[in-house]
């Protein structure tokens, strides 16, 4: 298992690996505790999010961190729904949420 980035959320910094077996599992991605770390989370990923099935496994699983760190209580039929949403949002509007990012990362 490589770990291909880290992701903030709140006050966790969420290690991301590349985990190939979980196909074996029968998932593309998962969020769950880090038995390395075991008051901290991680995600495994199948494949890098460099398409678009790749992208929603990652957001899905982003989406399943801010959950669990914030309370929302989403649960799996809100997390999915917010996933086809998002990426849909992304496909749709890539320059005002490009232009969005860069105002966010320069506050």
């Amino acid at each position: 298992m490589e770990e291909i980035d880290r992701i903030r959320v709140g006050a966790n910094n969420i290690p991301v690996y590349l985990d190939p077996q979980l196909r074996d599992e029968g998932l593309f991605a998962k969020y769950e505790e880090n038995p390395d770390f075991p008051t901290g989370f991680r995600i495994r990923l199948v494949r890098p999010p460099k398409d678009l099935i790749g992208a929603q496994a990652y957001i899905h699983e982003i989406l399943h961190a801010l959950d669990e760190s914030y309370g929302l209580e989403l649960g799996e039929p809100g997390v999915r729904t917010y996933e086809q949403l998002l990426c849909c949002l992304f496909r749709d509007n890539p320059k005002t949420l490009n232009n969005l990012l860069k105002r966010c990362a320069d506050s």
